[in-house]
């Protein structure tokens, strides 16, 4: 008698979500780069997307909540007398937020 060979049925759900946002892609590639074991897990139990979109909408609220932190203790100049040196201003703050951003949810 012929001896059948059994292959284990793996089965992927693929759910419809929200399109991954700037930083669930930075996070995606931190555990590609750093953690690859751990996202390889997450695949295998389906939970990688999820934690994705988790890392993506954290990190859009603390960037929120550290700009509004930020201009109030750090106000930018007027709009109307210097346009450049308040978007410039706005633009430092945005980047000292990212950082923050990412050393806080990103690359942990």
């Amino acid at each position: 008698m012929e001896q059948m060979k059994s292959t284990p049925m793996i089965q992927i759900i693929e759910e419809e979500t929200a399109p991954l946002g700037r930083y669930g892609h930075m996070r995606d590639e931190y555990l590609r780069t750093h953690d690859n074991l751990n996202r390889t897990m997450m695949v295998i139990h389906g939970e990688l997307e999820q934690h994705l979109q988790d890392v993506d909408q954290r990190a859009w609220e603390r960037m929120d909540s550290l700009m509004e932190s930020m201009t109030a203790h750090n106000p930018p100049p007027d709009k109307e007398k210097d346009y450049l040196g308040h978007v410039a201003h706005l633009n430092m703050l945005q980047a000292m937020a990212e950082e923050i951003v990412v050393e806080e949810l990103i690359a942990v």
